[in-house]
């Protein structure tokens, strides 16, 4: 089953399955929000909607402890929804490997099919180097940068660290006030904000992961599945296949297996 996730203006997200519609999660947002992580961890993500606006639990005064705490867990969410990606990844792949022969070559020209094809059978660049995991590096650097920043006693100019794509505006928003500007120090405060608008925009880009390379990924899975009826088993000697065809099977399987460990 899919399922939505809903990203808002600070650290929490929702995630809703079925036909659950998005009043019925801000209605219950506190439940949804509870159950999103372990949803993430077993469905894929259909689609993501974003809020322009804060979530039902983050309304009136900034408090600017639980902000902290808040935003410390919301790394650890998205450090722990970027693994559970890798893993469904790793899966996606041997189930590929797992389809007969036939079905690949069937679909050896279909576009829907075409990403799983490359990622699984042709691609033998390592994941530091492949594009497709572009975003997943750059993720992992802005989570790095976000808890040195957060983490940090002293004051530093956090536009300096941000020389990924893009540099989240820092410069704008330290010149906006919020009129519900949390107590504390103006340091702290600035480098909380800084970080909570890195958080949404590392959300942006897993929703790109899971919500767009993910799915592409699955259903093309689902293409070349499509092709046979007949599971295969994971023998890659089958005398039924010529010798050259053998050895082209257990190159790709190897080439991916090789990928698994980098």
């Amino acid at each position: 089953m899919a399922c939505t996730i809903h990203t808002f203006r600070c650290v929490h997200f929702a995630c809703a399955t079925g036909s659950t519609t998005c009043l019925e999660v801000l209605d219950n947002f506190a439940q949804h929000s509870a159950q999103a992580q372990d949803i993430l961890r077993r469905e894929l993500v259909e689609r993501q909607i974003d809020y322009p606006v804060r979530c039902p639990m983050c309304q009136g005064p900034i408090d600017l402890e639980q902000s902290r705490q808040d935003a410390y867990k919301a790394l650890s969410d998205i450090e722990e929804l970027i693994s559970a990606a890798g893993q469904q990844y790793d899966e996606l792949g041997q189930k590929y490997h797992d389809l007969p022969f036939s079905c690949k070559a069937k679909t050896a020209n279909s576009s829907k099919a075409a990403l799983a094809h490359k990622q699984f059978a042709i691609n033998a660049m390592s994941r530091e180097d492949d594009p497709f995991f572009g975003l997943w590096h750059a993720i992992v650097e802005l989570i790095f940068v976000a808890e040195e920043l957060f983490r940090s006693k002293e004051r530093r100019d956090p536009v300096d660290h941000l020389d990924l794509g893009t540099r989240l505006h820092v410069a704008e928003q330290s010149d906006e006030q919020s009129e519900e500007e949390p107590a504390g120090g103006s340091v702290e405060v600035a480098d909380l904000k800084v970080v909570l608008g890195m958080i949404n925009e590392i959300r942006q880009s897993i929703g790109a992961i899971i919500v767009t390379q993910m799915t592409a990924l699955l259903e093309g899975i689902e293409e070349i599945s499509a092709k046979s009826s007949k599971p295969r088993k994971p023998d890659y000697d089958d005398d039924d296949l010529p010798s050259r065809v053998r050895m082209a099977q257990t190159i790709a399987y190897k080439r991916w297996t090789n990928r698994l460990s980098d």
